[in-house]
């Protein structure tokens, strides 16, 4: 095991930049570059750890996304390359992330949690690991906690790749807590922030329903089925809203249904 060191073979190196660069456009083709890219770097350094976690990431979205059409196979593979990167390098931040995204993908949020903790407590300026930790607080409907970690974020990397996510996850908090203000406000900076993914439009959709704006709703609906026919209700709730609220869970599935999810 070759313990919190990154690669020492530059190509290796090259092909995990360049996997990077596809993954965070949320989108099948280029997680599907992403991919290749990540297996190259594997194949020039079988341990480098982070890129199996990248690996874990694109097959998290392959189950997550419905890039895949087969999101139990997907799920199993994303759990097996979190594991080997962890196994590889125990102290890397974004090992223990991806580990805690698997958990939380297989349905196990407190767990997730832990994980994501760790992520951050390696590296406190982690401002993918605070996001990570406002989705699961979102998950364990705690709006409050969310919006915080959200924020942090946010303010750690102000012009972040996943910026959409971080919107989308303070507006839905928001959501969850009744503010609906700043729900509307942070699912207006997340339709902006560039490729915003299926669940940010899911995020949206129910917030601009509830808050008076039904053409807003149904356009933000649109670009769901858009981007992928098959993605819906049961898929959000999967991740969302799981633990503890059965009312709020309710809720969301009657909001979801009349929007057509």
């Amino acid at each position: 095991m070759r313990a919190h060191l990154p690669s020492e073979h530059l190509d290796a190196w090259d092909h995990y930049h360049l996997a990077v660069r596809h993954m965070y456009r949320y989108n099948k083709h280029d997680n599907n570059i992403a991919a290749r890219h990540f297996e190259k770097a594997l194949v020039l350094d079988p341990e480098f750890a982070r890129a199996s976690s990248g690996l874990s990431y694109t097959e998290f979205q392959n189950a997550f996304q419905h890039f895949g059409s087969d999101g139990e196979h997907h799920r199993k593979l994303a759990v097996a390359h979190a594991e080997r990167a962890l196994m590889l390098d125990p102290l890397d931040p974004f090992c223990n992330l991806m580990y805690g995204r698997v958990k939380w993908l297989i349905g196990e949020p407190e767990d997730a949690l832990i994980w994501v903790n760790n992520a951050i407590d390696a590296n406190p300026n982690y401002a993918f690991g605070y996001f990570n930790r406002a989705t699961l607080q979102n998950a364990l409907c705690n709006g409050e906690r969310a919006e915080e970690n959200a924020a942090v974020a946010v303010q750690l990397s102000p012009i972040d790749p996943h910026l959409q996510s971080m919107f989308g996850t303070r507006a839905f908090a928001a959501f969850l807590s009744g503010n609906d203000a700043s729900a509307v406000h942070y699912a207006e900076r997340a339709m902006t922030a560039p490729n915003p993914h299926l669940y940010v439009y899911t995020i949206a959709a129910q917030i601009f329903d509830k808050c008076g704006a039904p053409d807003k709703a149904r356009q933000r609906n649109e670009m769901v089925r858009y981007r992928n026919y098959r993605f819906g209700k049961t898929d959000f709730l999967r991740h969302n809203a799981m633990l503890g609220n059965p009312e709020l869970k309710s809720q969301l599935n009657v909001t979801l249904g009349r929007l057509g999810l």
